[in-house]
């Protein structure tokens, strides 16, 4: 998936709220693609020459309820509070139920599924963009899903973030037919608070709030931290704090994001040109992982009041960030998150 990615901008600045009594009371996520399901021929000779992000339970695809409930349980069991969905709407089929759905559905009737927290993340890039033509329909699905138990808040309303809005805008036409598209949902839906991932400078951060979303965040922020072929993961760290206090002057709540990790050879046709992050593990992990929490805690009036951060990725096995157990890597991944949250 492309990657999401936010800058300061410098005017109409989000006032900090009050700081919350409890200030070690952070929420952390991650991203979950289900973008594997009826491609395992290709995934197995793709990712031949990478099995440190093959999980231990041999497969990419997340197929059985079995395979969703341990996948719970890992991620609560190392901190994690919450997993948000990509979510995908099959526009070519007129379809809300395509493949890339079919871990979230699973998650919905897993039992154990109170562990953990979900949102959707409507990935409405290039290839599944939403239009006026599918919003009725499309909305409908959303607002059922808002209602489900365990479904996460901001400001006691549910979260429903969109990938990008550039498209929207383009599709509705005007700044003010979208954001009356979005007072629509939210009145349907009977409150949701709604964020958008936007691209770097002030005009689209702008654009975000005359559109009517009520807060930003990102996907990841890659772009930001390579710097040559081979760049220490460490430097993608440092670079996304900076973006992290950019975001002080928004007008908008922020969710930020850090990015584990970026190696994109196993999707290239020129592996061996691809910039990439090197030196990933459970230390890298748990500096990313540590760095988002201090910021969180330390700037706790710019974020949401639930104080929500979100890591890239858990299975984005393609783009180099994931956190689930391989056999070469073990659970040191997730123990880099367990050492900062648990």
């Amino acid at each position: 998936m492309i990657f999401c990615m936010l800058t300061g901008c410098s005017t109409g600045r989000h006032q900090p709220a009050a700081l919350s009594e409890n200030k070690s009371n952070v929420q952390i996520g991650a991203y979950y693609f289900d973008g594997w399901t009826g491609k395992t021929k290709h995934i197995r000779e793709t990712f031949n020459d990478f099995p440190e992000r093959k999980p231990i339970w041999g497969s990419f695809v997340t197929s059985t309820p079995e395979l969703v409930k341990k996948q719970i349980d890992l991620a609560a069991d190392a901190g994690l509070d919450f997993f948000s969905f990509c979510w995908y709407f099959d526009h070519k089929n007129n379809s809300d139920d395509p493949p890339m759905n079919n871990a979230l559905k699973l998650y919905l009737r897993s039992p154990n599924r109170s562990r953990l927290k979900f949102y959707l993340m409507v990935a409405n890039h290039q290839g599944y963009y939403i239009d006026p033509q599918n919003w009725d329909r499309i909305k409908k699905y959303w607002i059922q899903a808002i209602k489900e138990p365990g479904y996460l808040t901001v400001n006691g309303k549910p979260l429903l973030v969109f990938f990008e809005y550039r498209k929207m805008l383009e599709n509705f036409g005007s700044k003010h037919a979208l954001r009356q598209a979005l007072l629509s949902l939210k009145s349907e839906a009977k409150g949701l608070t709604i964020g958008v991932c936007v691209w770097p400078g002030f005009n689209d951060v702008q654009e975000a709030v005359d559109c009517g979303f009520d807060l930003i965040t990102g996907y990841n922020y890659h772009g930001s931290g390579l710097t040559g072929l081979l760049t220490p993961v460490r430097q993608m760290a440092d670079a996304e704090y900076k973006i992290w206090e950019g975001l002080k002057n928004t007008r908008l709540p922020y969710i930020p994001v850090s990015t584990l990790n970026w190696d994109l050879r196993p999707w290239s046709d020129s592996a061996d040109r691809e910039k990439r992050l090197v030196g990933y593990g459970e230390q890298s992990v748990m500096h990313s992982v540590g760095s988002l929490k201090k910021w969180l805690l330390q700037n706790a009036g710019f974020a949401t009041k639930e104080k929500i951060g979100i890591l890239y990725a858990w299975n984005e096995y393609g783009e180099g960030g994931w956190l689930t157990p391989s056999l070469p890597m073990k659970d040191s991944l997730l123990n880099g998150v367990r050492r900062v949250l648990k």
